[in-house]
Parts: structure tokens; C-alpha cells; sequence
């Protein structure tokens, strides 16, 4: 076969703005179509150049892959490649395929810079080029969602390297880093657009890719590029496809069915009881479902959680404003896991009714009729308007109980009626109940709850006042929380305030009340903090006292 006709045939696989010939030692031999606008070189520039010199470092262990495992006559990718920056320092993604021509020791490559099917490239990933589940998940619900617009048809792999961790810690670490980097270029090579694969355990990856080749090629890719990365060192893998029907079945339940499947994969890996489709998953999650709701629905009934309790003191003076009732289901153990269960399984109204049961009755039993507590309530039961209306039910004509009640609404599932939910929040404010935004930073929405739902107190996530001491951007963006909500007339409090440094920090950064370690850990009974020294209110240079 002519060169002519190989680069006639290259142009008819890729479609594409430049096509690219490259020599077995990856230099280009041959380059047609828009040189310069693609690569910022001219074609006598591109002519000898080594691909790598036109493609960023992140991208080359995948591209690398997609080169070492190419087969004659079959095209590997679209994959989105981050070119090396052009003499002006410009930057840009292109479309990358390769295919080796039969007949030909030379590799056609091309580029285009048209837009496809997003594959959420800008994910954040770790040294290797591998992201985490919960981004891994965010990703794949977009591209799923794209998916059942354009009619594209998706897989979902799951993927083991059994003897991965032991290789790694016999290459020492310089060389495992290698490792790790090439099989996350390797993973990319199979992913749809070149997506980041997810790391899910040591040895345990997942990706999406396009619909297609079977388990078998991913496995003989991969093993090619881990003997390579290893010297030739036997390290097999095995890998399971699960179809991803964009068209059939709901984005919920197809995302439901998805993650079910990746912690069947991440408990058990890849074993012959793991679903063979989302379809299969989907069934078998919901068996799974129904005996979790069943344990859960039972705990709920019979109350078989305690409370917790933890301080909030007004930073001026010191005083406890009042306590946040904590949930525990075992004790020292966080409930999120389980409050995130309730939630998947509709059980979240039920379980913040029986909270609130047990949080009204220890203000009826307290003696102290000036303790104050602070229940929390799911974003999921606040914009349900039926279960807003049972707890006011519950709480009318009871005003001494309203009064000592402060609502804490938090992120742990999001808010999708916004409207719904203020209309609720105000509901419960002309009761007379006191209501708080928590976590507030924790989640993308904080901002639109807030410029949405007018609350009283606004509660600032722990993740950015425990580093609020070294000064650095926490401090500003916990200044600028405070400076709004003192716009708005909003009360606030800190969370996980550890050690003096940092509640010197929040206190100089204007925040209200504080919370966390240095005032008490949770307790079963409500308990002051240990009296300390009544702090010192810093005061402006050249302030002066006035009455006014």
C-alpha cells in the first residue's frame, strides 16, 4: 500500500483538523491539515518532532498506552488530550485518535479541536491521575445525563490488579510512582474520552468507556502496559462490564444502581455473585434496599438512638448560648452514614420526627427552663411540606417549648425547591422557632441557600476554621461569611474550634459563637464548659468609647 493511499485512509478514519504520521520511535514523519492552529508549529517546525513535545505531560502516560497497545487496522479512542502550550502560551484540548494502517510499522494519528460529549476533564485528581469515588460518581452522573440527550452508549468498568500493592511495594518508591502513573494512562486509554479512572480501593479501579470491546481487551491492554511498567514482571488483571442504558432506565435509578454495584465491587471485588448489568444491580440493590429499610424503620420506631450534647458559647462572653442535641446511634460514632441511609431509603421525615420527640422531651423534663437545644433537620424534610406541618403540629401551644427550640437545617441532602423550603422555614419563624443554616461552605449550594432561605443563625463549616490560625485564604473567606451575614442581620457560629489559637482567630474574624473541643466534647446530659479565663475583646487602634 502507497504512503499516499495510508495518508488518504488516515484523513477518511479521522475526520479530523490535523493528521499526524509517526515513525516507530514516535517522531512525526508526516503532518497535513491545520498544523499551526492545532500545535502553534509550522510543518517544517512539527517535521522530527517527538509526539510528546506536543502533548502535555499529564496526557502522555495515556497516549503512551493507546500507542503501545495499538492493533493493526483497529482505531483507538476519541480521547480529550491537553496539548503542550503554543509559543504564545496558549493551551488547548483536542480530540485524539490513532490507528496503525495494515501494512504499516507507522502509527496515524489525529486531532481535532471540535467539541464532543463532555467528559468532565476538569475533575480533580491525585499525583497519579486518579480520582477519587465520590468525584468519579459526580462525573459519571453527568456524563450519563449527556449520555440519554445525544443517544451516546456508555459501559461501566470495574477493574482488579490482584498483587498490584505487593509489586509496588518491591519496585521501592520512585519506581512505583512510575507504576501507578502509567496504569492510570493505561485506565484513561480505555476510559470514554479519556476520563479519569477512579481509584476505589488499592488494587480496585473503575472508568466509563464507550460501548463496545469486551472485558477481555481491557485486560490484555493492561497487561501489556503493567509487564512493561514492571520490567515484564507477570501482573494480571481482571476486569467486569456492566452496560449503562442512558435510554431505558431513569438517571436516579441508573445512578442508584451504579453505586450499589461499586460497593458490591469494593467489599467483595470481582467474584462470580457480582451483577453482570446496571439492570441486574439495580434488582439486587433494591433486595438490599428493602431489608436495610425494614432494620431501619424498626430503629426509628423504637427509638433506639440516644442524644448527644454539645455546647455553643457566645465568644464575648463566654456563656453557653445554647447545645446542639447530636444524634448516636452507637456512641463516639458519627451518624452521617446512616442519616445519608435514611435519606436513600424516604426514611429521613420519620427519623428527624423521632429526634425531635426525644429533643422535646428533655426540655419538658429539664428543670433549668432556660436551657436552650438545637435539633437538626434534613434539607429533604424542611422542603416537605407535610412533614413541616406535622412538626407544627406537634409544637403548637407550646410556646415555653418553641422558645428553648433552635432548627438546625443541614446539607446533607440538598435542597432542591428552594421556594417550598423558605416558605417552610417561615412558617416555622413565625411559630417563634429560631432557624440555622449548618455547614455552611460544606456544599456547592451554600450560597444559593443562603441568598434563598432567610434563617437567623448561619453555621460555618469546621473545614475552614480549623486551619482558621495560620491566616491563610480560610481566614479571609471565614471574614467575608461574617461581614455578609452581618448584613444581613444574621447571627454567626463556628464550628470545630479546637485550641485558643483558633478561637482567637474566629473571634478577631468577627464571628459570634463558637463551637467544638476547647468548649466540650459531646456529652450524654448537657454540660457547661470548664470556666476559663473571660477573654479579651480586641479593640480597634484609636477606638474610642461613647454612649450612643
Amino acid at each position: 500500500m502507497s504512503n499516499a493511499i495510508q495518508r488518504f485512509l488516515g484523513f477518511a478514519f479521522a475526520s479530523a483538523d490535523l493528521l499526524l504520521e509517526l515513525a516507530p520511535d514516535g517522531s512525526v514523519v508526516f503532518a497535513a491539515g491545520a498544523v499551526h492552529a492545532v500545535t502553534g508549529l509550522s510543518e517544517a517546525e512539527i517535521a522530527g518532532k517527538a509526539w510528546r513535545s506536543l502533548v502535555a505531560h499529564a496526557d502522555q502516560a495515556m497516549v503512551e498506552a493507546m500507542l503501545d497497545t495499538l492493533e493493526g487496522g483497529v482505531r483507538r479512542g476519541p480521547v480529550n488530550v491537553l496539548l503542550a502550550p503554543t509559543a504564545d502560551q496558549e493551551r488547548r484540548t483536542a480530540a485524539f485518535c490513532a490507528c496503525r494502517l495494515p501494512g504499516s510499522q507507522n502509527v496515524s494519528c489525529a486531532l481535532s479541536l471540535a467539541a464532543g460529549l463532555s467528559t468532565a476533564g476538569g475533575v480533580e485528581v491525585d499525583a497519579s491521575g486518579l480520582q477519587s469515588r465520590a468525584s468519579f460518581e459526580a462525573m459519571a452522573e453527568d456524563l450519563l445525563a449527556a449520555a440519554k440527550i445525544v443517544g451516546q452508549e456508555l459501559d461501566f468498568a470495574l477493574i482488579e490488579a490482584p498483587g498490584l500493592s505487593s509489586a509496588l511495594e518491591a519496585a521501592g518508591a520512585d519506581a512505583a510512582g512510575e507504576i501507578v502513573t502509567r496504569l492510570s494512562g493505561a485506565l484513561r486509554a480505555e476510559s470514554f474520552g479519556g476520563a479519569p479512572a477512579a481509584r476505589v480501593g488499592p488494587e480496585r479501579f473503575a472508568l466509563i468507556r464507550s460501548k463496545g470491546t469486551g472485558s477481555d481487551q481491557i485486560v490484555q491492554h493492561l497487561g501489556m502496559v503493567l509487564a512493561a511498567a514492571t520490567d515484564g514482571r507477570s501482573l494480571q488483571s481482571r476486569s467486569r462490564i456492566l452496560g449503562l442504558d442512558a435510554n431505558g432506565e431513569s438517571l436516579e435509578r441508573s445512578m442508584r444502581a451504579l453505586r450499589y454495584a461499586m460497593d458490591q465491587f469494593v467489599a467483595h471485588g470481582i467474584d462470580a455473585k457480582g451483577a453482570s448489568s446496571l439492570t441486574e444491580a439495580f434488582n439486587q440493590s433494591l433486595q438490599a434496599t428493602l431489608a436495610k429499610a425494614g432494620a431501619m424503620g424498626e430503629a426509628i420506631r423504637a427509638q433506639s438512638f440516644n442524644l448527644a450534647y454539645q455546647p455553643i458559647v457566645d465568644l464575648k462572653t463566654g456563656k453557653v448560648q445554647h447545645y446542639e442535641a447530636l444524634l448516636r446511634f452507637t456512641a463516639e460514632a458519627s451518624p452521617y452514614d446512616l442519616v445519608r441511609l435514611a435519606e436513600e431509603l424516604a426514611l429521613i421525615e420519620q427519623l428527624d420526627l423521632a429526634v425531635a420527640s426525644k429533643v422535646f422531651a428533655k426540655l419538658h423534663a429539664e428543670r433549668d427552663k432556660d436551657l436552650h437545644l438545637a435539633v437538626n433537620m434534613s434539607g429533604r424534610s424542611i422542603e416537605d411540606t407535610a412533614f413541616v406541618a406535622e412538626f407544627r403540629r406537634i409544637t403548637a401551644h407550646q410556646p415555653d417549648l418553641i422558645r428553648r427550640l433552635v432548627i438546625e437545617v443541614t446539607e446533607s441532602a440538598q435542597i432542591r425547591d428552594l421556594k417550598t423550603a423558605n416558605r417552610n422555614i417561615q412558617q416555622l419563624r413565625a411559630d417563634g422557632h429560631v432557624l440555622c443554616l449548618d455547614d455552611f461552605g460544606a456544599g456547592a449550594s451554600s450560597m444559593a441557600y443562603l441568598q434563598a432561605l432567610q434563617v437567623d443563625i448561619v453555621k460555618i463549616d469546621g473545614r475552614y476554621i480549623k486551619e482558621l490560625a495560620g491566616d491563610g485564604p480560610e481566614a479571609a473567606l471565614v471574614r467575608h461569611v461574617v461581614a455578609l451575614c452581618r448584613e444581613l442581620g444574621v447571627t454567626t457560629i463556628a464550628e470545630m474550634i479546637e485550641t485558643e489559637a483558633v478561637e482567637d482567630a474566629v473571634r478577631r474574624a468577627g464571628v459570634d459563637c463558637g463551637q467544638g473541643y476547647l468548649y466540650g466534647k459531646p456529652a450524654d446530659q448537657p454540660k457547661p464548659p470548664v470556666p476559663r479565663a473571660a477573654p479579651a475583646l480586641a479593640r480597634r487602634k484609636g477606638a474610642v468609647e461613647t454612649w450612643g
